[in-house]
């Protein structure tokens, strides 16, 4: 082949084309193109997708600065689809970040991506980008007096930021639109009030706040799918009203202050009660849950619901009758996953798809709590078969 040309088969395909792919790269390397041949030499500039992040700039953000400059000021796109901005090391600069925002706002960007670090306000004329369809912000900051219109918001996600009450209120009433609502580590608000019919889905992964001990109410009467994941850090959320749920998966977990074995050892009578009362009330979440999730067609419970759960039977607490048809468990590799299950199964007469998944089980403060009636009724797992007859 010493001899043999090969054709650049990739520049023979049409600009559409090879813009859509150049879309996916971070735009510093999809400016670099423009070093092949006189057909990538422009290429670049007609870009509608934009994914600036400075971490090959780390150590000299003025050139990172002046890069996003130059490219805004050569676009040629009329139309911005993403606009994605990564300006942690940038905080110093918000007037040049707020002016690249604009940019894209007055290109009606339809999908915005920003993580900032220390919280940043977005500019003004952010808040009114009625041609916004997502948005994706992380570590900025909402103000309760400014009038937000984003009209066309289908989804919004809010990441490791403080949301009071009176911000989120405000963010709904201003997104007549919005159907999907994901808090990935978000805390502050007391009460989640959504009373629009087009929001559908609500994801909240992780809840934290400096302060411990609290708990707070979601009342969302339309919401259809629901999802309650990761870490809460020591909150407990209840469920004021979830009737219209039909899909919900519950499969966060609860830090509490004594979580492994050395605090519990090493904790006096007094932190002890206190422990137990916390797990107490958590207990009471979970029949409440059952109780409020009733109707719903699709159930997915983790591995600490379904432990809880597991309490309950053994206590004889009456659990009410599930009309799902899917149901999901993750379990811990223990001799009485299979009761829970069963247990469930006997509350479960409908179902018609069961997916159990196991895992092993990490050594926490629940292990030492759940212990206690594992070893009280450590004749009663014995004497059980695996899978009762009367659930199937």
């Amino acid at each position: 082949m010493a001899g043999e040309t090969l054709d650049d088969r990739i520049s023979q395909l049409p600009d559409s084309l090879l813009l859509q792919i150049l879309s996916l790269l971070p735009t510093e390397e999809a400016f670099t193109t423009c070093i092949l041949s006189k057909r990538w030499q422009y290429l670049w500039t007609s870009l509608n997708s934009f994914i600036f992040s400075p971490k090959r700039y780390w150590e000299r953000s003025i050139g990172f600065r002046s890069f996003v400059d130059y490219v805004l000021s050569h676009s040629t796109a009329s139309k911005i689809d993403k606009f994605e901005l990564h300006c942690g090391s940038l905080y110093k600069h918000k007037s040049q970040i707020s002016r690249w925002l604009t940019f894209a706002v007055k290109k009606n960007v339809q999908h915005v991506v920003i993580y900032s670090h220390p919280p940043y306000i977005m500019p003004r004329t952010f808040f009114t980008c009625s041609s916004l369809i997502t948005l994706h912000i992380a570590k900025c900051s909402l103000v309760s007096d400014i009038v937000i219109a984003w009209k066309s918001l289908n989804t919004i996600k809010l990441e490791d930021m403080v949301v009071l009450d009176a911000e989120i209120n405000n963010l709904l009433s201003g997104c007549p639109a919005l159907e999907t609502i994901v808090f990935n580590s978000v805390g502050g608000f007391r009460r989640l009030e959504i009373n629009s019919l087009k929001v559908k889905t609500l994801k909240l992964e992780g809840y934290w706040e400096n302060d411990s001990g609290h708990s707070f109410e979601i009342c969302a009467p339309y919401l259809q799918h629901l999802e309650l994941s990761r870490d809460f850090h020591d909150f407990m959320c209840c469920l004021v009203d979830v009737s219209s749920v039909v899909n919900a998966k519950i499969t966060f977990d609860v830090t509490c202050i004594k979580d492994f074995e050395d605090d519990y050892l090493d904790s006096d009578e007094e932190d002890e009660d206190s422990c137990r009362d916390y797990h107490e009330d958590f207990k009471t979440i979970v029949q409440d849950y059952l109780q409020k999730l009733r109707y719903a067609t699709e159930l997915t419970f983790g591995t600490l619901f379904s432990q809880v759960l597991c309490i309950l039977q053994f206590k004889e607490v009456p659990i009410p009758e599930l009309e799902c048809k899917y149901l999901a468990l993750e379990l811990h590799l223990e001799k009485f996953s299979l009761y829970r299950a069963a247990g469930l199964l006997r509350a479960s007469s409908l179902v018609e798809t069961l997916n159990i998944s196991i895992e092993n089980q990490p050594v926490t403060f629940w292990n030492f709590f759940f212990s206690f009636y594992i070893f009280s009724f450590n004749e009663v797992l014995t004497s059980l078969s695996p899978f009762p007859t009367s659930c199937f």
